[in-house]
C-alpha cells in the first residue's frame, strides 16, 4: 500500500509501506538459487522460467553464470518482470602477485583533441587520418559515447574514473612501457607534421587517437547534430609486430568497435596496456574487470549483455542510440509531467536562495511529450522527452517515471536562452529586472549601430575611393580569351569591394591553344597554362605540378575575362585541384601467367569513381582457379625472387585459398589475391565464388554471378581485366544502393555484403594448417 504526506509547499511525498502479510510470508524462498564456488558464480535451480544476473559490487555491469574475480557478488533473478531473488555472495581473492613484465613493452602515445566528433575527423583532418590509415593501420570507433557535457567533464573520466589518483600521477616514473598524453590543436597541417616526424616511434607503439567530446557548442536540435555532438572520434592502433603476429588482438578490437563504448572503455584499455597486458606477452583475451573502474578494454572480450545507454554509464541526455519516439497526446498526463517539471525547478530556485533575486516560473503549456519506444502499460519504468513553455522560455528535459512507486526524475533541464539566474544545478533561469535591463541596453545599442551604419554608408557613398567591379575589369581587359583564377581577386569579387593594388599581378588561366602568350602583359598578369581535354570531365592547370578542377561551372564575360558565376564553388574547387598520382602498381602479370579479374570494393571503386575508393585499406584481384599458379605464392615467399612480401596465406587451394600481399618498399596498401571457384550441383556450375576464413575458423563463400569473363577495362592509365556486365555483380553483391558509399570503417567484412555464404568451419588443427601469417 501507499501513504501520501503533503509538506508545506502542497507537494505529494510518497513513502511506500511495507504490510504484514502471512502469504507473502509462506510464499519466501527458503534457500539460495545461486551459489558462488572456487571463483565461479552459477544458477542452482533451472527450469523455473526465471532470469538470474550477477555483478560484482565494484561495478555496475551485470555478468551471465561464470567466473568473476571480485570479492562481493550479488545474484539477482526475475521473473515475468519481477524481482524474486537477491542475493550477496563473497569469496576471498588471493592477493595477485606483481606481474613481471614483457622485457620491453610497447610504449603509449595518447594524442587528444578537445572537440573532434567522428564526422567532423573525417572532413577536418583529412592528410592526419590518410596518413594514420596509410602507416598505423589503426581501428576507429564509430559508437563512442560521451558521458559529460563538456571538455572537462569527459577528460576527467579519462584522467580519474572514478579514483582519486589521477592516470598521469601512477605512471609518471614508469620507466617501461612509457606513457605519454598530448592534447592537439584543430590543425590537420600541424598534427600531419607532429606525426610524421615521430612515425617510427609511434609505429612500434599504441597509439590512441582522439576526441574528449563531440563538436562543442553544436545544437543537437537535428538528428545528425544531435550525433555530432555526442559521438567523439576515436581511432587506435597496435605496434607494427602486434599487426602480423597478433591477428587475434586485431578481431577483438573490430569486434569490440561495432559496439556502443565510452571514455571508461578507453580508460580501462589504457589501464589494460600499462598495467595488465605486459605480464601475460598482450596475448590475453579474457574478460578484464578492474576493480574500481567501471570500463571494459578494447583488447580484450567484453561482457556479453548488450551494450546500450541503459546498461552503461550514459546520461540519457547524450545517449546517440536512436529510438523510436511516440507522441503522447494525453492531456492529463502532458499537463501533469509539465507542472511537476516546473514545480522541480522553483524547488531548486528556493535551495539555491535566488528566490529574492528571480522571478519563479509559471506552467504555460506542454509543448511536446515523447515516449521512447512504443507504449507497453505492463512496463513499470517510461522515459519520456518533455519540452514545455513558460512566461520567459522553452525548457526541455528526459525524465524517467516509475509507475510502480509514482516516482518522476529529472534529468539536466535545458533552454533556448541562458539567462542570469542561470547556472545552478545546470538550469538557466530568467530574472525579470535583469531581463528589462538587458532590453533597454539592447534598444540603445541597436539605435546606435543604425546611426554608425547610416553615417558609414553616407561618407562611403560620396567618396570615389571604390572601383566598380566590372569597370576594373575593362580596364585590366587582356587581348585574348583568359579565365579568371586569381582567388584573392575573387573573393574580392564576392564580396563586391574591388579596390585592387595594382602593383600586384591577376592571375589567369590561358588555354594552351594560346599557348605562345605573345599578347600578355606579364607585367599585369600571372599566367597560367590550362587544358580542357575532349575525354575528360574536368580542366587541367599546369601550376604547383598539375591542378584540376571539374569542367561544370558556369561563367560570365567581362570583356575578354571568362569570370565564374558562382565564385565560392569556383574557389572551393580550385583549393582542393591539387592532383596526386595514383599508385601504379606493377602487376608482374606476365611472370605467373596468371589473369587476376579487378574484384569487391577495387571493382566497386573503379566502375562507380574511375578510380580506387579514398577510404579503402586494400586492392581486391580475383583469378580463376584454372588460371591461378601455386608457384607464385612460393616465388614470394622466397623473398629475394619478388618485389612483395607475403602478409597472409589462408585456406586451402583446393576450394578456399587466398593470398595478402605488400610491396617492399611502400608497405601499403595490402593487395588481397583470391582463387575464384565454381560451385556445382548435380553437374552443373550453379555459381562462382571467392573464399573467406575468420580468425575463429569459420568459412565463407562470397557468391558470384556467372558473368562473361572477356572484358578489359582502364584504371589510371593501366589495363585491369573485369566480367563483362559489371553492375550485375555489384548489385548482387552491395544491394540495390550499391551506388552509395559505404565507409570502410562501418563495412564488416564477414556480413555486411549481400553475397556470404557461411561454409563450414576448420577445426583447431586445420587453422593451424589453414591459417598463416607472415
Amino acid at each position: 500500500m501507499h501513504k501520501i504526506l503533503w509538506n508545506k509547499k502542497s507537494k505529494p511525498i510518497f513513502f511506500r509501506i511495507l504490510v504484514y502479510d502471512q502469504k507473502s510470508i509462506d510464499n519466501c524462498l527458503t534457500k539460495p538459487l545461486t551459489e558462488l564456488v572456487n571463483g565461479t558464480w552459477r544458477i542452482l535451480e533451472k527450469g523455473m522460467g526465471m532470469n538470474c544476473s550477477a555483478r560484482c559490487l565494484s561495478t555496475s555491469t551485470w555478468l551471465p553464470p561464470g567466473p568473476v574475480h571480485c570479492e562481493f557478488v550479488e545474484a539477482v533473478c526475475w521473473k515475468d518482470g519481477t524481482e524474486i531473488y537477491r542475493f550477496s555472495h563473497s569469496q576471498i581473492i588471493k592477493p595477485i602477485e606483481s606481474p613481471k613484465f614483457q622485457e620491453n613493452p610497447p610504449n603509449v602515445f595518447v594524442f587528444l583533441v578537445n572537440s573532434l566528433s567522428t564526422g567532423a575527423a573525417k572532413r577536418s583532418l583529412p592528410k592526419t587520418l590518410s596518413t594514420l590509415s596509410f602507416r598505423l593501420e589503426p581501428i576507429e570507433f564509430p559508437f563512442v559515447n560521451k558521458i559529460g557535457g563538456d571538455v572537462l567533464a569527459n577528460k576527467m573520466v579519462l584522467w580519474l574514473g572514478k579514483s582519486d589518483v589521477s592516470i598521469f600521477e601512477e605512471f609518471k616514473d614508469h620507466e617501461s612501457p612509457k606513457f605519454a598524453w598530448l592534447s592537439l590543436p584543430g590543425s590537420d597541417e600541424s598534427i600531419l607534421k607532429l606525426i610524421k616526424n615521430n612515425l617510427e616511434t609511434l609505429q612500434n607503439s599504441f597509439v590512441i587517437f582522439m576526441g574528449a567530446q563531440g563538436i562543442q557548442g553544436l545544437t543537437s536540435d537535428s538528428e545528425i547534430g544531435s550525433v555530432e555532438a555526442r559521438n567523439p572520434y576515436l581511432s587506435i592502433s597496435i605496434p607494427k609486430s602486434f599487426r602480423r603476429k597478433n591477428p587475434a588482438m586485431l578481431e577483438i578490437m573490430r569486434q569490440n568497435s561495432r559496439k556502443l563504448q565510452t571514455n571508461f572503455d578507453t580508460r580501462a584499455t589504457i589501464l589494460d596496456i600499462l598495467k595488465y597486458h605486459p605480464a601475460a606477452s598482450f596475448t590475453n583475451r579474457t574478460l578484464l574487470e578492474i576493480s574500481g573502474e567501471k570500463g571494459h578494454s578494447y583488447l580484450r572480450r567484453q561482457p556479453s549483455l548488450p551494450r546500450t545507454c541503459g546498461r552503461l554509464p550514459i546520461p540519457l541526455e547524450y545517449c546517440i542510440c536512436q529510438v523510436e519516439k511516440v507522441t503522447v497526446d494525453s492531456e492529463n498526463l502532458r499537463n501533469r509531467f509539465g507542472t511537476l517539471l516546473v514545480d522541480h525547478m522553483n524547488d531548486l530556485l528556493d535551495r539555491s536562495n535566488l528566490t529574492a533575486i528571480c522571478e519563479r516560473f509559471e506552467f504555460r503549456e506542454t509543448l511536446s511529450l515523447l515516449h521512447h519506444g512504443h507504449i507497453n502499460p505492463s512496463d513499470t519504468n517510461h522515459t519520456y522527452d518533455l519540452s514545455i513553455l513558460t512566461e520567459f522560455t522553452e525548457f526541455k528535459t528526459i525524465l524517467t517515471y516509475n509507475k510502480n512507486v509514482d516516482q518522476i526524475l529529472f534529468g539536466k533541464i535545458q533552454n533556448r536562452e541562458a539567462g542570469d539566474c542561470a547556472s545552478h544545478h545546470h538550469l538557466y533561469m530568467s530574472s525579470t529586472n535583469v531581463f528589462v535591463r538587458f532590453l533597454i541596453f539592447g534598444i540603445i545599442l541597436q539605435a546606435v549601430l543604425l546611426v554608425l551604419i547610416y553615417k558609414n554608408s553616407k561618407r562611403y557613398s560620396l567618396s570615389n575611393n571604390q572601383t566598380q567591379c566590372d569597370d576594373l575589369l575593362y580596364e585590366l581587359d587582356p587581348e585574348v580569351p583568359v579565365l579568371l583564377i586569381d582567388l584573392n581577386f575573387l573573393e574580392n569579387l564576392k564580396s563586391e569591394d574591388c579596390r585592387w593594388d595594382t602593383t600586384k599581378r591577376v592571375k589567369i588561366g590561358l588555354h594552351v591553344k594560346n599557348m605562345d602568350g605573345s599578347n600578355i602583359d606579364k607585367t599585369r598578369f600571372d599566367v597560367v597554362f590550362y587544358d580542357s581535354p575532349d575525354n575528360k570531365d574536368f580542366l587541367e592547370f599546369h601550376e604547383d605540378g598539375k591542378r584540376i578542377i571539374p569542367k561544370r561551372f558556369e561563367t560570365r564575360r567581362i570583356g575578354n575575362f571568362e569570370v565564374p558565376t558562382n565564385i565560392q564553388r569556383f574557389i572551393e574547387f580550385y583549393k582542393r585541384s591539387k592532383f596526386v598520382e595514383c599508385l601504379g602498381l606493377e602487376m608482374d602479370r606476365d611472370a605467373s601467367e596468371m589473369y587476376p579479374y579487378l574484384n569487391g570494393g577495387t571493382l566497386l571503386g573503379w566502375y562507380r569513381e574511375c578510380t580506387v575508393i579514398p577510404h579503402t585499406l586494400d586492392l581486391d584481384f580475383s583469378v580463376f582457379k584454372e588460371n591461378y599458379n601455386p608457384e607464385y605464392a612460393e616465388k614470394v615467399l622466397r623473398r629475394n625472387e619478388s618485389a612483395f612480401d607475403m602478409r597472409r596465406m589462408l585456406g586451402k587451394l583446393e576450394d578456399s585459398h587466398e593470398i595478402t600481399v605488400v610491396s617492399k618498399e611502400e608497405g601499403r596498401p595490402a593487395i588481397d589475391l583470391f582463387v575464384m571457384y565454381d560451385y556445382i550441383e548435380d553437374g552443373k556450375v550453379v555459381y562462382r565464388y571467392i573464399p573467406g576464413l575468420d580468425s575463429d575458423g569459420t568459412k565463407y563463400r562470397y557468391t558470384h554471378l556467372l558473368l562473361d569473363p572477356s572484358c578489359a577495362a582502364e584504371m589510371h592509365g593501366h589495363l585491369f581485366w573485369i566480367l563483362c556486365n559489371p553492375i550485375e555483380q555489384l548489385k548482387h553483391e552491395y544491394g540495390p544502393l550499391w551506388y552509395r558509399d559505404h565507409p570502410t570503417s562501418y563495412f564488416a567484412w564477414n556480413h555486411s555484403g549481400k553475397n556470404i555464404v557461411v561454409a563450414g568451419k576448420f577445426t583447431e588443427e586445420e587453422m593451424e594448417k589453414y591459417y598463416r601469417h607472415f
